[in-house]
């Protein structure tokens, strides 16, 4: 994305790049398909602290989706690729389902949920990150990659935006596997009129 992003700029007055924010040798993946409910709805109460719970803080959910210009011609580009390996959490008790990285991200295709605390300890060797995992383990069940049921509401949500806001927008999606029903590529845009 960041290759794309630098062949745009100078064909437009404005590019943003909104991709994993890293802290602490840790990633978060708010680029990844769940987050972007949150750029177009910011969360709150309970979500809100469940999601900083985890170690996310109000800046993963501040996006250019939501911050709407009026007379400007927009393009929005997704790389969704992450989406097709990362395993998901849903909470227990609250409506929202998210990824979780590790330190290094290696484990991404892992359920880190099932990792003994020993092993947790060598690999989020800072103390808030393991206090993140720790919550993730009380509190969230693992729901393996995203599957298609997952993503299709969140991009329903995004071409309404997108309508509303006459914006052009292209998904980068990983290939399909339609024996397991994951995502297959797609391409969108324009818009279709409201």
């Amino acid at each position: 994305m960041q290759a794309l992003a630098h062949y745009l700029r100078p064909l437009a007055d404005e590019v943003s790049e909104e991709l994993a924010a890293a802290r602490g040798n840790r990633a978060f993946r708010i680029e990844h398909s769940m987050f972007l409910d949150h750029a177009l709805s910011p969360p709150e109460g309970e979500i809100r602290a469940a999601l900083e719970a985890l170690g996310h803080e109000a800046a993963d959910w501040r996006s250019a989706l939501s911050d709407p210009r009026p007379g400007k011609r927009e393009a929005w580009v997704f790389s969704l690729w992450v989406d097709d390996f990362m395993q998901l959490y849903k909470h227990k008790t609250l409506p929202l389902t998210l990824p979780f990285a590790a330190q290094g991200d290696a484990r991404a295709t892992q359920d880190l949920t099932r990792f003994s605390p020993e092993a947790m300890r060598d690999i989020m060797t800072e103390p808030a990150h393991y206090e993140a995992w720790e919550t993730l383990r009380r509190d969230y069940w693992c729901v393996g990659p995203l599957f298609e049921y997952l993503l299709e509401p969140v991009i329903h949500r995004l071409m309404a935006a997108a309508r509303r806001q006459g914006r052009w927008w292209c998904s980068c999606s990983p290939p399909a596997d339609g024996a397991t029903g994951r995502m297959s590529p797609r391409i969108q845009g324009p818009a279709p009129p409201a």
